[in-house]
């Protein structure tokens, strides 16, 4: 269980890195997703048994969409319009990045969650 919460804050924490000068503005971002989202998404899936990978893929993406929502309703109409899709769907595909990299780092052969059925 430990490792699946080190890696819960871990990924995006690496994963601001990614932002170059943005980072600590990233990672602000990051962390709050994580801690109002993803903790509770985690409890809630770990105690139906959704821990395979595209599960977990599916729940980022949950976790991703308060985001995407809130960049579209808070751009300028224009801004959004133009660059909106693209930068939705680059938010929502660095969420099923991070989904992938945290279901390895915590979840993957970690004997704390054992395999429920196939």
């Amino acid at each position: 269980m430990t490792r699946a919460l080190l890696a819960l804050y871990l990924v995006p924490a690496l994963a601001s890195l990614l932002f170059g000068p943005l980072a600590v503005m990233a990672l602000a971002v990051l962390l709050a997703v994580t801690t109002l989202f993803a903790l509770p998404l985690f409890f809630a899936f770990r105690r139906l048994g959704w821990l395979r990978w595209w599960q977990v893929v599916l729940g980022t993406q949950a976790c991703a969409l308060p985001v995407v929502l809130l960049y579209l309703f808070s751009s300028h109409g224009y801004h959004a319009t133009i660059y909106g899709p693209l930068n939705s769907l680059m938010l929502l595909a660095l969420g099923a990045v991070l989904g992938l990299v945290f279901w390895f780092a915590g979840i993957f052969r970690n004997p704390a969650f054992p395999v429920r059925g196939t």
